[in-house]
Formats: C-alpha cells, structure tokens, sequence
C-alpha cells in the first residue's frame, strides 16, 4: 500500500583454518614421527581424541586431525607404514687362531647387503683380527649388526735341540709362558718335566685356545766301563 520496510543482515565468512601434518610415509619399525599441525586453530581433535597440536606416531595406520577455529573445521590425515627391520645376526664376539678363516654369513631372501669393507655379497671370508659390520637392506629399512673377531697368534717356544746323556743323568724341560696350559706325551700338565730315559718327548701348548706342538729326541749313552786294578 505504499508503503515499504526494509531490514538488513550481516553474513560473516569466517576462514577456514589450514592444517597440514605432512604426506603419506614408510618407516621402520622402532621409528618413530612427530605429526605438527599447529596452525592458528582454537582447538586440536586427533583420531584417537588426543587434543595437542603434536601427536608422535609409531604404528602403521590412518592418522588425522580436526583443527577448528571459529567453528570452521578442517581436516587432514595421513597414511604411515611402519615396515619390518631386515633380520641379520652374524653370532657372538669369537677368537681363532692365527691362519684360519671364518665366513660371516648374513643371508636374508630379498633384500641387499653392504659389509665395512665395502663387499656386497651375503657372506664374507674373514681372516683378519677387526670389527665387522654389515648393513642389511630391504623395504626401505636397514638394519646393521657387527662382530669382532680376533685371530691369536700361536705360542712361540722350543724345547731345544735333540740331546744325548749319559746313563743316570737327568734331563729337566722348563717351559713357562704367561696364560698357557700345557700337554705332554704322559698327558701330564705342569709346566717342568723330567726325562730319566731315551725315546720321543713333545708338548702342547695352548695359549687363547691357540696350540702348538714342539718335541726333542733324548738319547742315553752307557757309561765306559774302566778298572785300575
């Protein structure tokens, strides 16, 4: 009728908040990641309900995060895979003997291999003292594992030469070496041994697990019989 009414409204947009806690990833097991969506939101909403703004991650899944800010909401997830660590284990610490040789054998189906000295086979020929390391590969994942080995060197020592006595003499082998054991042909074990007859007479001796074998050939001569009167 002529008349006219008006009325006015004012219509708020308010910005959505931004997040962002990174791109899909793969892992090792053991790992783990630090997911940050700090942003300028009000409030945090992860998955399991935790409500910081970092959330620490260590299992494959589906993460995500609401962030709200003036009652706009954003969300973003991601996806993580926590892989398998390769398996290796090359053995205890071990000591040989100087001479011989021991295989380090790291073998696993699929994956690959980078030994310390820069071989890339499953398995490597030691006969060299030294710590040994290898770094095995696979999905993305690596896994290192080391031993030392040390070789010994095998005891020095002489019994002497071949001798010859006469009837009645005594012959006394004295052998003493720091931290060895000893072995004779009469399967006694000290250190001194006394030899009243002919024949063949050797020793062992062990030092670190390491032997050697030394022997001397003991002759007698009879006496010369003489009377004067």
């Amino acid at each position: 009728n002529n008349c006219v009414s008006r009325d006015t409204i004012i219509v708020w947009f308010n910005p959505m908040p931004y997040v962002d806690i990174g791109s899909d990833s793969t892992l090792c097991n053991g790992d783990t990641i630090v997911l940050n969506a700090q942003s300028a939101g009000d409030t945090y909403h992860w998955q399991d309900g935790d409500t910081n703004y970092i959330y620490t991650a260590t299992q494959t899944g589906i993460y995500w995060v609401d962030i709200t800010l003036d009652n706009c909401t954003m969300r973003d997830s991601v996806q993580l895979t926590f892989n398998t660590q390769p398996p290796v284990l090359l053995g205890n610490d071990t000591s040989l003997c100087a001479g011989d040789a021991i295989i380090l054998n790291a073998y696993s189906p699929g994956f690959t291999y980078h030994w310390v000295t820069n071989a890339t086979d499953s398995a490597i020929l030691v006969s060299q003292s030294g710590i040994y390391w290898v770094d095995v590969t696979g999905d993305r994942c690596t896994t290192r594992d080391s031993i030392l080995v040390v070789f010994n060197p095998y005891p020095v020592f002489s019994l002497g030469n071949d001798t010859t006595l006469c009837d009645g003499e005594v012959f006394t082998m004295n052998l003493s070496i720091p931290n060895s054991s000893y072995q004779w042909n009469n399967n006694s074990t000290g250190n001194i041994y006394t030899v009243n007859a002919a024949g063949t007479y050797w020793v062992d001796v062990t030092t670190n697990n390491c032997s050697s074998r030394d022997s001397i050939q003991v002759s007698y001569t009879a006496l010369p019989q003489i009377n004067i009167g």
